[in-house]
């Protein structure tokens, strides 16, 4: 009871960081052989105004950047990864995103699989990603950049992406942490007099 309280605790107090680029300085890369997909880079990030088709592609690369503590976590402290978009597609349209770095032997591998959907909304939104595929581990000290794929065709996609987030739940400061233990004890002793 005390630990879902810890857990309730923490959540409450979970913050929106970018731990990535804004996408609107670095080297965007067009689209794979056969994808129809042409977005662009402003002030605001990558934007696609298309049509999609299924496996329409682009990537993106920036600076190394260590993504760490946002791929492999646990408990208190979790973290997940996501995207700040914007969108005003007629429906959630799916797509997957695949983190790219240098592996051993300066390779560029697949780190982590993720996916997601697109939102509707015009506001920038937080898009958190559900990690799918693993790929090469080593090299998550020194992500380089990402594939951005869709997932399904003929939806108009007007979106916007702007940087790459993660959802912190930072770890209970320890005022909290004596107050659920003294909310425990005199549960404890209610419930002994009960």
């Amino acid at each position: 009871m005390i630990a879902l309280a810890i857990a309730f605790v923490a959540n409450a107090n979970a913050t929106i960081v970018i731990v990535g680029p804004s996408f609107n300085a670095d080297t965007l890369n067009y689209e794979v052989s056969g994808s129809t997909i042409l977005p662009t880079v402003g002030v605001s990030g990558i934007l696609v105004s298309k049509t999609i088709a299924v496996g329409d592609q682009f990537s993106y690369t920036f600076a190394p950047s260590d993504f760490t503590a946002y791929l492999t976590s646990s408990s208190l402290g979790f973290t997940t990864l996501g995207v700040a978009m914007t969108g005003t597609s007629a429906s959630p349209a799916a797509f997957s995103l695949d983190l790219y770095g240098m592996d051993a032997s300066s390779t560029l591998a697949v780190i982590q699989s993720f996916t997601g959907f697109v939102p509707t909304s015009s506001t920038s939104t937080f898009v958190g990603l559900t990690a799918g595929t693993v790929g090469d581990l080593s090299a998550i000290n020194n992500v380089v950049g990402f594939g951005f794929t869709f997932g399904v065709g003929d939806i108009a996609v007007n979106t916007t992406l702007n940087s790459l987030q993660a959802n912190v739940i930072p770890e209970p400061s320890s005022a909290s942490l004596l107050a659920l233990g003294m909310a425990g004890l005199v549960a404890l002793r209610a419930r002994r007099k009960s």
